[in-house]
């Protein structure tokens, strides 16, 4: 067990899922970047176990050049794929801005058919009194075409 001058505990598996998480990055683990991830003050703590890491690797037969290139093939493709999301982020937000385009044009197309709606209703209430209005004025000539009539007729008797 080896202790940091932090007074932390630093473990070998603490050094080697770090060294494994850079890999897994792309990067090339070092002393130096590891006591940073773990916040150590002392190269002299992290070495032996970072030293016993990469022995383990060669043990297995597993090349850190490979590992390497696999990290940074992952980290392409993830770079990749958020290129690819950052592309649908914006192809959506264009479609968004069209959407929106589109709802203030049929909003002003409603705001014209209320328009004319409302001129509609006020035309036909003035067609309605028009109507009302000819059905007296046809009601007061018939009326006075009887008084008429009944004027001539009276004419004629008296003379």
């Amino acid at each position: 067990m080896n202790i940091c001058m932090t007074g932390d505990v630093v473990e070998y598996s603490d050094v080697a899922q770090t060294a494994a998480a850079f890999v897994d990055e792309g990067v090339k683990p070092t002393i130096m970047l590891i006591r940073d991830k773990l916040g150590c003050n002392s190269l002299r703590d992290i070495a032996p176990l970072f030293l016993r890491w990469k022995a383990e690797l060669e043990k297995e037969n597993t090349s850190l050049d490979i590992l390497l290139a696999r990290g940074k093939s992952k980290q392409t493709l993830k770079n990749s794929e958020q290129g690819t999301v950052q592309e649908q982020l914006e192809m959506a937000g264009k479609r968004i801005d069209k959407l929106e385009q589109q709802l203030f044009t049929l909003q002003s197309k409603i705001v014209t058919v209320e328009k004319i709606r409302l001129e509609t209703d006020a035309l036909m209430r003035e067609n309605r009194e028009l109507a009302i209005g000819k059905a007296a004025a046809e009601a007061t000539v018939a009326s006075l075409r009887e008084q008429l009539a009944k004027a001539e007729e009276s004419a004629v008797s008296k003379g």
